[in-house]
């Protein structure tokens, strides 16, 4: 129970990371009109090659095209898994809800998993190597 705590403890702190280091940078955007689907956005719906805009999520070229700092040769490669996890997300109906919840909460709570039980290997690997 100590153990699972501990593990709950990183978590959150870690998610809570997460969240004011994305939060703290919203005061320093500044304000416009732009909304999608009746929704204040936090960027502008304007292109501009300096930052992504919500053009880059409509048009998702122009995003590669002014800001990918890969070389062309490799977006080819990289743009199939890309289009693919967008694709899925976009195919349950709720893009918003399903990139929350797999990359927001799913993966990363995986990972956390799967740090702690390489840790965990570690520490019976060397309590096996200090028995023998």
């Amino acid at each position: 129970m100590k153990t699972f705590l501990w593990i709950l403890l990183v978590y959150a702190g870690l998610f809570g990371i997460m969240v004011a280091v994305n939060e703290s940078t919203r005061p320093n955007i500044p304000r416009h009109g732009h909304a999608y689907q009746h929704h204040p956005t936090i960027h502008p719906g304007k292109a501009s090659k300096l930052n992504c805009t919500w053009e880059c999520y409509e048009k998702t070229q122009w995003c590669t095209d002014n800001h990918v700092g890969i070389d062309q040769q490799w977006l080819r490669f990289t743009n199939i898994p890309y289009r693919a996890i967008i694709g899925a997300l976009d195919s349950t109906g709720s893009y918003t809800m399903a990139n929350i919840l797999f990359l927001v909460i799913i993966i990363p709570t995986a990972i956390l998993w799967m740090l702690i039980r390489s840790m965990e290997m570690e520490l019976s690997i060397r309590k096996l190597d200090r028995n023998s």
